[in-house]
């Protein structure tokens, strides 16, 4: 008699897991001699335990190690091998059901009974005798739900990385059908706010084409640093690297962010310096940085606050 993968196995998922759970092993019947159950194991090297069941209720696991040594001991033939193999199983051994999956398994024999992992434990489906598992058949299901996983995580990263290069193709190709005509509206706004071409008649229109200029200037602004992020993210923004005077740039910063201190009714200037600062860095990016900074700085200040700007 040799161990087999338990029947039914691709009937269902549950079952496909108890396959890959445990072995099906042909019974014994509860008053099977002892030495009947001593010439299966003696023929069968590789059956680690042997199952009693009472029609088709299991009521026993005899464990081969400590059945074999019973037997070998000086008088252990003589006592047992006309006995019910009964006398020497084990009347409690651990049962689980069929539908367990391999994490509750785990923590149910670590729980409840370690020594199932050496001794073997009886799997039943609806009260009856499905089969019997190992630690080896444990771990094996262990592998596979991880392999899976890793698969399935594989899987996943790709398609994270597939939706981030379409996300990052997309934004290209916006940032280049808004910038066109953006930079349309931003130069053609530009030149009625100057009456270039003469006169517009009303001085609304004038205030009209600023507002449509700077707002024309901010959405270009966010698109910028929209794909800004997006090359972060992707790993490919280039630094425009150039000399840079640091308080050139702090007053520069301090002038745009000046309309917005007034309105919040707080004091923004730059601390007065006479040392010489200069920097090597990719001036449009530190400035964004300084902005958002100063922004910040704005915005949670209390009225009548003081901000200040120092190198």
């Amino acid at each position: 008699m040799s161990s087999i993968p338990l029947p039914d196995a691709t009937s269902t998922a549950t079952d496909a897991v108890i396959s890959s759970l445990g072995y099906w092993v042909d019974p014994v019947l509860p008053d099977v001699h002892c030495d009947a159950v001593y010439e299966k194991f003696s023929s069968h090297p590789d059956l680690f335990a042997l199952p009693v069941v009472d029609g088709t209720t299991p009521v026993g696991l005899v464990h081969r190690e400590t059945f074999m040594v019973k037997l070998a001991d000086r008088f252990g033939r003589a006592l047992f091998e006309q006995k019910p193999v009964t006398r020497l199983m084990d009347e409690k051994p651990l049962i689980v059901s069929h539908d367990m999956n391999a994490e509750e398994l785990g923590a149910h024999i670590v729980q409840t009974r370690p020594s199932a992992l050496f001794d073997g434990f009886i799997v039943i489906r609806d009260g009856a005798y499905f089969g019997i598992g190992t630690a080896l058949s444990l771990l094996t299901l262990t592998l596979e739900n991880a392999n899976r996983r890793n698969v399935e995580l594989e899987e996943a990263r790709k398609r994270a990385e597939a939706a981030n290069r379409s996300k990052s193709a997309f934004l290209a190709n916006m940032s280049h059908e808004l910038r066109t005509p953006l930079n349309a509206i931003i130069g053609f706004s530009e030149i009625l706010s100057e009456q270039l071409f003469g006169p517009l008649g009303q001085p609304r229109y004038v205030a009209y084409a600023r507002d449509v200029c700077e707002s024309g200037k901010h959405l270009l602004g966010i698109i910028n640093d929209i794909l800004d992020l997006a090359k972060v993210e992707a790993g490919k923004l280039e630094l425009s690297e150039d000399a840079i005077d640091v308080r050139e740039l702090m007053a520069s910063c301090v002038r745009l962010m000046e309309p917005k201190a007034k309105s919040r009714e707080v004091t923004l200037a730059v601390l007065d310096t006479k040392v010489n600062c200069t920097i090597r860095g990719d001036r449009r990016l530190l400035k964004q940085i300084l902005l958002n900074l100063v922004s910040n700085a704005v915005k949670f200040t209390n009225a009548q606050g003081r901000v200040s700007v120092a190198a």
